[in-house]
Parts: C-alpha cells; sequence; structure tokens
C-alpha cells in the first residue's frame, strides 16, 4: 500500500528525474524530466494555432526541453530546432523515449495533444 502524502510534502518533491538516454555508436546524453510549468509551454509549442500537433516539432521541442549538459545547463536552445530536426532518428529516439518516460509523456498523451 502506498502512503498517502500531504500538500507540504508533495510541493517538496521538487528533485526533478534524470536518466541518461545510449544512443548507438555516438554516446550518452543526460535526459531530466520537465517540471509543470515546462510541460506547459512544451505542449503550446507543437500545438498549432489550427489546434493540431505539428509532429515536425515534437522531437525537436522535447529535446530542447529535457537533454541537459553534464552540469544540468539546458544542452539546447530553441536556435537548435532546425539542426535537430536534420539528424538521423536513430540519434533522436533514444533521447524522446528517456525524456517521454521521465516527463511523464505517454504515446496515448502525444495523440491527445493535438486534438480540440
Amino acid at each position: 500500500m502506498s502512503i498517502v502524502v500531504t500538500r507540504d510534502v508533495l510541493l517538496a518533491a521538487t528533485e526533478r528525474p534524470k536518466m541518461p538516454a545510449e544512443i548507438p555508436g555516438v554516446g550518452t546524453v543526460m535526459v531530466q524530466g520537465m517540471i509543470g510549468t515546462e510541460r506547459d509551454a512544451f505542449e503550446k509549442t507543437i500545438v498549432g494555432k489550427d489546434g493540431k500537433l505539428r509532429m515536425a516539432s515534437f522531437r525537436a521541442a522535447l529535446i530542447i526541453a529535457c537533454a541537459i549538459n553534464p552540469d544540468g545547463t539546458p544542452m539546447f536552445t530553441a536556435d537548435d530546432a532546425r539542426a535537430l530536426r536534420a539528424l538521423p532518428a536513430v540519434n533522436l529516439e533514444p533521447i524522446v523515449n528517456v525524456a517521454m518516460k521521465l516527463s511523464g509523456i505517454s504515446e496515448a498523451d502525444a495523440a491527445e495533444l493535438g486534438k480540440d
């Protein structure tokens, strides 16, 4: 049975989950989960004005939000989106998969983002 937490305990649980993403033949990228405000901004970035999911932006935006340098600073900025989209998908997917897991984004969530 799990422990029921109080408001104060939940609000004090601020440590972000981190996990390495192994890119075969390249190396390891550290990935951290998004906080609530980052997730809101991420979702706003990948949904167009028409309310539809812009899949062309999904992977790059997720990597920009979650990939970090060894010192914990962001590895990429929005200016890197085009370069990230030009990389082989096989190099992006390990980062995307870990970022989704750490940020609580399921495949169903991704599908729902573009619906009204």
